[in-house]
This record gives structure tokens, sequence and C-alpha cells, in this order.
């Protein structure tokens, strides 16, 4: 854990001047990070338990659990459910999770859309890498989000390979930095040499990033502020100085 921390505290002291340059490549996780991952997981999630038992979801427990770490079946067993319940869930989930009709209900987190729009303003070049099952999926989700003409590339890459895949694609791009809200991110990172901000925004919470030795921002600006050293290019007003 501490060879972790060290690691990420000497990312994030590259300098901040190269996040500031015309024509930077900056990197962003999708679900979690630009979009609200909570509506569509734990919806699904309700749909689910619903079609297989016919009962309501205890949604801030179960959101609760998948923020500590663990998987939708683990989850639901942590709920109580038996196991077989659980398995049979968690399959309808996975089944549900990726269709169109949820998808088409994606919407960005708050304040994402400002600051993208703050950075493309300022010459930067959006690169967005997710994992996810259907490539097509992710456009769709950008596009009910409202955030699609602000991406300049998108890469998806099969979950099960997310830290490699994602690490290729942050040395293709050249990104000077990279934003996501799972260790998966933060070790793709770690793994490409690129400079990494956690946010809290996704689907881990503050206790569980800090715990692998991230120090987590609780907004996509204020990530952006730590890692560029501007307040104004990350899409926030500077704080006014006083006396």
């Amino acid at each position: 854990m501490a060879r972790i921390s060290v690691l990420i505290q000497d990312t994030l002291a590259a300098p901040a001047k190269r996040l500031r340059s015309p024509g930077a490549r900056i990197a962003f996780d999708l679900d979690g990070t630009l979009i609200d991952a909570r509506r569509r997981q734990v919806g699904v999630a309700t749909e689910a338990l619903a079609w297989a038992t016919g009962e309501r979801l205890e949604e801030a427990r179960f959101w609760r659990a998948k923020r500590s770490g663990a998987s939708t079946r683990q989850a639901l067993t942590e709920l109580g459910y038996h196991a077989a319940t659980a398995a049979s869930v968690a399959q309808r989930w996975a089944e549900r999770i990726e269709a169109d009709d949820w998808l088409d209900a994606d919407r960005a987190l708050p304040g994402v859309k400002r600051t993208l729009t703050a950075l493309r303003a300022a010459g930067a070049v959006i690169c967005v890498a997710t994992a996810r099952r259907r490539a097509g999926g992710a456009r769709r989700s950008l596009q009910a989000a409202g955030l699609a003409p602000l991406i300049a590339e998108l890469i998806v890459v099969v979950p099960a390979m997310a830290v490699p895949a994602k690490a290729r694609a942050l040395r293709r791009w050249g990104a000077v930095a990279f934003i996501g809200d799972t260790e998966t991110d933060g070790l793709a990172s770690q793994s490409a040499g690129v400079p990494f901000a956690a946010v809290t925004t996704g689907q881990r919470s503050p206790g569980y990033l800090s715990a692998r030795g991230y120090a987590p921002e609780k907004s996509l600006s204020a990530a952006l502020a730590t890692l560029t050293g501007s307040a104004s290019l990350a899409g926030r007003t500077p704080a006014k100085r006083t006396g």
C-alpha cells in the first residue's frame, strides 16, 4: 500500500504546465466520472430484483455495498438474499446494464458539461477510456448525457482487461492526465506513467479510495484544479481574495 501511495504522489507531482498547454490530451473514465453511475446501476438492480422476486431493493444499502468494492452478486448477498437468488438477479443485471433503454437515460454528473466545455475552450483535447461490453453503448451514453460533441476520442475496452487496455490507450494518446472513479483507473494510470486524480462521484467511496492510497476529490472540477493548478481551466470560479 505504501508503494502505491508513493507512486501516486510522484505522479501528481508532475509539472502542471503540460496539462495547461494547448492541445494537451486529458483523459477521463466515463461511468461515475462523467456520467451518473448510480442511476443505471441501482435502477437495473431494482428492476432485476423485482423481476426475480417481486421485492423492492434497498437501494441505499445496495449502492453503499457496491461503492465499498462489492460485485452486484456480493452486494445482494450482503443484503441477505440467498446465494441462488443473488446469482439470478446478478445475471439479469448483467444482461440489462447496457440495454439501450437504460443507456438512453444516462445523464452527466453535475458540473461535468461546464468543466469539459471550459477545457475545450482552453484548447485541451478530451479523450475517454471506458470499460464496456459494447462500444456503441458507450457512444449512446455520451449522446444521452449531452457530452458527445465535447469528446475528441473514445476507446472502449473489455472490462476483464481494463487496466492494461486503458494503460495502452493513455500511452497511445500521449495523455497528460487521467481522471477516474476506481482503483482500476488508478492502476492504469500508474502503468502508463500518467498523472492521475480520483473522484468520489462514482463507483468507489471516499474511504475505499483513501484506503488504497488515493487522495480523491469530490468533483471533476476539483480533480482538474488539483492536477492543473488552475481553477478557471477546470471550469470553476476562482475564490475571491479578501482583505
